[in-house]
């Protein structure tokens, strides 16, 4: 065994909008796409069968009431490809395709009676709330925004249980937009012409008031990458039987980052063995982090880390 190897650990932070882990014969999903415990599976939207760690290709999905909730494509783990969900009554909810993870190019949605409610088109570089709008209409089939441009009041394309009113211009929110659910306002924002946010304000259930420039920011080590550095350099060691074994490889979890900062459930999403699953897991554990925000509230972030192995 050669004693002088130099061990050379790469840690790679990437965002991961779908992922599943753990392994089961039936796995169950919230509706925003959250593996759920089985004892939580009275709140699931849909189920999926005997997939666990090994989502790859083709995925269908269920209601749990059995009807067909439609299908997604996957390449290692997460969302790649064209991806289709369902009413129950089989007509169409919303169709397009993701890209590295996330949602790219147009997505058409229907209303449950049949008939077309929006298309939208996804830009990769930026948030899923700078999404285009292209046409929206009602679920009579009239049209209310055409070709990006019109005034609108109704269900958000992005979101139905939440109901927005404002102008589209060019497929961008211009002017003052607000966004309530029932009878409770949720946030109420100003745009430029070109459709970039001046300023929101949001309200959470409490009543708490928050001011934000931005609609998103993504959960962060707390030192930054110098941080993160320095906390890879104190913390990581080489598993001795991965060495002895001359393995390498790269070993992907993931993690959620809950309101205060706090890591939960993290897990090996595709791990290589001999002590490297561990040492990521440990290495994560170990750290530290800020919250992500949501239109200026914390939020929890689901995240994918990957820990590269390599010996030299």
């Amino acid at each position: 065994m050669n004693f002088f190897k130099t061990i050379l650990p790469v840690i790679f932070l990437l965002i991961l909008h779908r992922a599943s882990h753990g392994q089961s014969d039936t796995t169950y999903f919230s509706a925003y796409d959250v593996k759920l415990k089985k004892e939580s599976k009275e709140y699931a939207a849909y189920y999926e069968l005997n997939n666990g760690m090994s989502r790859e290709g083709k995925v269908e999905r269920f209601y749990p009431t059995h009807e067909s909730y439609g299908f997604a494509f996957y390449a290692e783990n997460r969302p790649e490809g064209h991806t289709k969900q369902l009413f129950k009554n089989g007509n169409l909810y919303q169709e397009g395709n993701y890209e590295n993870g996330s949602r790219s190019g147009i997505w058409t949605l229907g209303f449950e009676n049949g008939q077309s409610f929006a298309s939208v088109k996804y830009d990769q570089e930026k948030s899923l709330n700078h999404a285009v709008v292209i046409n929206i209409m009602d679920s009579l089939g009239t049209l209310l925004v055409s070709n990006g441009s019109g005034k609108y009041s109704g269900p958000n394309p992005l979101n139905r249980e939440i109901t927005i009113e404002g102008e589209f211009r060019s497929g961008l929110k211009v002017g003052e937009w607000t966004s309530k659910k029932e009878d409770r306002t949720l946030d109420i924002e100003h745009y430029t012409a070109l459709g970039d946010l001046i300023s929101g304000t949001s309200w959470d259930k409490d009543g708490k008031e928050y001011h934000y420039t931005v609609i998103e920011e993504q959960a962060k080590h707390k030192g930054g990458m110098e941080g993160w550095i320095k906390h890879l350099k104190k913390t990581f060691r080489y598993p001795a039987k991965a060495i002895r074994n001359d393995i390498e490889g790269d070993v992907d979890v993931t993690f959620i980052v809950n309101k205060n900062g706090d890591l939960e459930n993290i897990e090996v999403l595709n791990g290589i063995g001999y002590g490297c699953d561990e040492e990521a897991i440990r290495v994560v554990s170990k750290s530290k982090w800020n919250p992500g925000k949501q239109k200026g509230q914390p939020v929890k972030s689901r995240m994918r880390f990957r820990v590269a192995f390599r010996l030299r």
